[in-house]
C-alpha cells in the first residue's frame, strides 16, 4: 500500500501504501517489431463502444464546445505560492534558535518545532538572481528510504521508492490545495485550464518553456502519446490505467494545446486526467519492440539513463543501497533564463535501507538527513543527547490506516460474524500501548475520524478486546473444536475445515510483532495462525494475485474519497480482499457524479459507515507520521496525506 501526492506529481489513483505491480526481472532480448502491438487499442475499444470520434481539429472542437454552452475557465495557481501560504501562513511560534534547542517531549514543543523550522524561506517573493539568500543551493539532502526503487519509468512504477523518485523527475499538470483538497492547473506547467459548461471537456494549454532532459520540448503530444501507451493492452500498467481508463480520449491538436474527453460529467474526473507523461520522441519506436517497456536493450538502458522532463534527474545507482538524484538546470532555465524556481537541493541522495534502526544508526552518524521514525525509536532514542546534538524530530497526523486483511474468497472469512470474533480478540489496547506506544488513535474505518468523509454521528467507537463474546460468535457460526485437536473446526461443503491460516506481513520487526500478538490472541479462541514475514516486493506481488490467507498493511489517504472505490469497489482492481456491497457500491456510483459538496460529503460517510459495519477487516490504528531530521533542514511541512519533502531546503548557516 502507498501515499500518493499529486502536488509532487505522483497519480493521484496511486493511494494507500499497498501497490499493484511487481515487474518481473527480465534480461534485455533482441529488439524486433511485435506485429501483434495496437497502440491505444483500449482507447479506440471504448470510442467505438460509446460511439464517440473526437473533433479532428481544434476549429471542429471549438464549434462543439460553443453548443455545449462554451468554456469555463479552470483555476490556474501557483503551486509554490499555495504552499508558502500553507507553511509560512501564520507567524512562527519562536525563533529558529530556541526551535533548535528544544527537545520534543510534549505537544507545545512539537508544534513550536513543526511551526518555525518547517517554513520555506521568508519573504515570499523570489530575489532577482533566482535565489533566496538563506538557502544553500549547493547542499545535498540525504534521504532516508525502505526499498530501492522497481522502475525509473513512472508509467511502471509499484512502490513508495518508485513514486518518490518518479515525483522528482517529472512533471505534473494538475495539483491540489493543502486545506481543501481543492483541483487547480499548476503554472508552473500550463498557461490555461478549460472546461466545456458541461463538464465533459477539459483544454490544457502547456507552456512553451518545458523541456525534456535530453533538450526536446515537452508537448501536447507527448501527454496524448502517454494516455495511449497507458490504454494499450499489452503494456502491463494496470495502476496507472485504473481511473485513465473512463477517459473517452485525449488529442493533442498543436504542439501546446491537448484536450481530455470525458463520458459522464464528474468531479472525479481531475484524477483520470492525472496520469504521467514519458516522451513521444523517445518511445514512439521502442515501444513497438517491446510493449512491455522493460525487457528491450533500448528500455534497460532507459532505466539506466531515464529521459525526463522535471527538477532532477539521476546521476547514481547502486542497487539496494543508494540512488543519487542532481538538479536538471533544463527544468529552471529556460534559453538562458529562469522560468521557474530553482530546486533547493544541488543533489538529493536516497539512502536504501530497509531497517528502521539501520537507518538510525546512520542519522546519528550525519549520513541520513531525515527519515520515518517507528513509534520505538521516538520513544526511547531520540531524546538523548547523541540524537538532539543534531537531530530534531515532529509528528503529525496523517490519514493512513492500518488492518488485518481477511481474503473473502476463503469459507473461513465468508461470515460477518466470524470476521467480528476475529476483531474482538485481538487485544487493541496492548497493540496501542505497546506497539504503537501511545502515539496513534484507534482506527474507526477507512476514513480519518478527523476528515469530513467519517460519520461523526454514527455511533462509531472502537473496539476493545472481549474474548468470551468472540467464542460466542465463533461458536453460532458454527465453529467448534470437533476432535478435541485444540483447534476450532466446521464442515464446509463436506469437508472439515481447520481455522487454520497464514498471514502475510512485511519484514519490518513492528510490523511482524503485531501480527505475533494476532498469533497469541487469536490461539486463545482455538485459531491457528502462522506469521510469515516478506520481502516488500514479495508481499506485493502475493497482494495483486491474491495468493494469501491474511495480510497486514495499510492505505493512505488520496485528495478526494472517491479514490477509495478503488480499494472498494467490487472487482476493482486494488480490491485485494474481494470485498462486495451493492449498496456501497451503488454509493461510489453516486458519489463520482455528484458536484455539491455536501451531498458528496454525506454520500461518502453512508459508505464509510456501512463498510464498517460489514467488518470486512479487522480496523487497527491510524498512522501518524512520525519523522526525525537533521537540525540544518528546513521547510519541511506535513499535511494529512504525508510529509512535504519537495519544500525542504538547508539553511547556508545555522542559528
Amino acid at each position: 500500500m502507498m501515499v500518493d501526492n499529486m502536488q509532487n506529481g505522483f497519480s493521484g489513483k496511486m493511494i494507500g501504501l499497498l501497490v499493484v505491480l511487481v515487474l518481473a526481472g527480465c534480461s534485455p532480448r533482441e529488439e524486433t517489431i511485435d506485429e501483434t502491438f495496437v497502440l491505444g487499442d483500449l482507447a479506440l475499444e471504448r470510442q467505438q463502444k460509446a460511439g464517440f470520434t473526437p473533433p479532428a481539429t481544434l476549429e471542429e472542437l471549438e464549434k462543439l464546445v460553443a453548443g455545449k454552452g462554451g468554456w469555463v475557465e479552470q483555476p490556474l495557481r501557483d503551486g509554490e505560492a499555495l504552499v508558502y501560504e500553507y507553511l509560512n501562513g501564520k507567524p512562527a511560534p519562536t525563533s529558529v534558535a530556541e526551535a533548535l534547542k528544544m527537545v520534543n517531549d510534549t505537544d507545545e514543543a512539537n508544534e513550536k518545532i513543526m511551526h518555525t523550522l518547517g517554513r520555506l524561506p521568508d519573504g515570499g517573493v523570489l530575489p532577482p538572481d533566482g535565489k533566496y539568500a538563506e538557502v544553500d543551493y549547493d547542499a545535498e539532502f540525504s534521504r532516508h528510504t525502505f526499498a530501492d526503487a522497481n522502475s525509473f519509468n513512472p508509467l511502471l512504477g509499484s512502490s513508495v521508492a518508485d513514486f518518490e523518485v518518479a515525483g522528482m523527475m517529472g512533471i505534473s499538470l494538475f495539483g491540489f490545495t493543502y486545506d481543501t483538497f481543492e483541483p487547480y492547473a499548476g503554472k508552473d506547467t500550463n498557461r490555461s485550464w478549460h472546461s466545456s459548461a458541461d463538464h465533459l471537456i477539459d483544454k490544457i494549454v502547456l507552456r512553451d518553456d518545458l523541456t525534456w532532459s535530453d533538450g526536446k520540448p515537452v508537448t501536447a503530444y507527448d501527454v496524448e502519446f502517454s494516455y495511449q501507451v497507458i490504454m494499450s493492452s499489452k503494456v502491463p500498467v494496470p495502476a496507472m490505467r485504473s481511473g485513465t481508463d473512463l477517459l473517452l480520449g485525449v488529442k493533442a491538436y498543436d504542439e501546446h494545446t491537448v484536450v481530455f474527453f470525458h463520458e459522464k460529467a464528474m468531479p472525479i474526473n481531475i484524477f483520470n486526467m492525472q496520469f504521467s507523461i514519458i516522451p513521444k520522441h523517445i518511445y514512439g519506436e521502442s515501444i513497438r519492440r517491446d510493449p512491455t517497456l522493460t525487457r528491450s536493450p533500448t528500455h534497460a538502458k532507459l532505466e539506466r539513463e531515464p529521459v525526463v522532463a522535471g527538477s532532477y534527474v539521476v546521476e547514481k545507482r547502486v542497487r539496494d543501497s543508494e540512488i543519487v538524484m542532481k538538479r536538471r538546470d533544463g527544468y529552471s532555465h529556460f534559453e538562458g533564463k529562469q522560468v521557474r524556481t530553482l530546486p533547493f537541493f544541488k543533489t538529493v541522495r536516497f539512502r536504501i535501507s530497509p531497517e528502521p534502526a539501520t537507518a538510525f544508526m546512520k542519522m546519528k552518524k550525519g549520513d541520513v538527513e531525515v527519515m520515518q521514525l517507528t513509534p520505538e525509536l521516538w520513544t526511547t532514542q531520540t531524546n538523548d543527547p547523541s540524537y538532539t546534538e543534531n537531530n530534531t524530530k515532529v509528528r503529525s497526523e496523517e490519514w493512513t490506516y492500518f488492518a488485518f486483511w481477511w481474503n473473502l474468497q476463503l469459507p473461513m472469512f465468508q461470515d460477518k460474524n466470524t470476521r467480528l470474533a476475529l476483531s474482538l480478540a485481538f487485544d487493541h489496547q496492548e497493540m496501542l500501548q505497546t506497539y504503537r506506544r501511545g502515539l496513534d488513535s484507534p482506527c474507526l474505518g477507512l476514513f480519518a475520524s478527523s476528515s469530513p468523509w467519517f460519520p461523526k454521528d454514527a455511533g462509531i467507537e472502537p473496539l476493545k478486546r472481549d474474548v468470551e463474546q468472540a467464542k460466542k460468535l465463533l461458536a453460532e457460526a458454527g465453529w467448534q473444536d470437533s476432535d478435541n485437536d485444540g483447534i476450532l473446526d466446521k464442515m464446509v461443503n463436506g469437508q472439515k475445515l481447520d481455522f487454520k491460516f497464514t498471514i502475510l506481513t512485511t519484514n519490518k520487526p513492528d510490523r511482524v510483532e503485531m501480527c505475533n500478538l494476532l498469533r497469541t490472541n487469536l490461539r486463545e479462541v482455538g485459531i491457528e495462525v502462522t506469521v510469515q514475514p516478506l520481502e516488500f516486493n514479495v508481499y506485493m506481488q502475493n497482494m495483486h494475485e491474491k495468493k494469501y490467507q491474511a495480510s497486514f498493511g495499510g492505505w493512505g489517504a488520496g485528495a478526494d474519497p472517491y479514490t477509495a472505490w478503488n480499494v472498494w469497489g467490487s472487482g476493482e482492481a486494488r480490491n485485494y480482499i474481494s470485498y462486495s456491497n451493492p449498496e456501497v457500491d451503488q454509493l461510489f456510483r453516486e458519489g463520482e457524479v455528484e458536484f455539491d459538496r455536501a451531498k458528496r460529503i454525506a454520500i461518502y460517510q453512508k459508505i464509510h459507515q456501512l463498510i464498517y459495519e460489514d467488518v470486512p477487516c479487522t480496523w487497527l490504528f491510524n498512522q501518524n507520521g512520525y519523522y526525525g531530521y537533521n537540525k540544518k533542514i528546513r521547510g519541511l511541512g506535513f499535511y494529512p496525506r504525508g510529509p512535504l519533502y519537495g519544500c525542504a531546503w538547508k539553511a547556508a548557516m545555522t542559528p
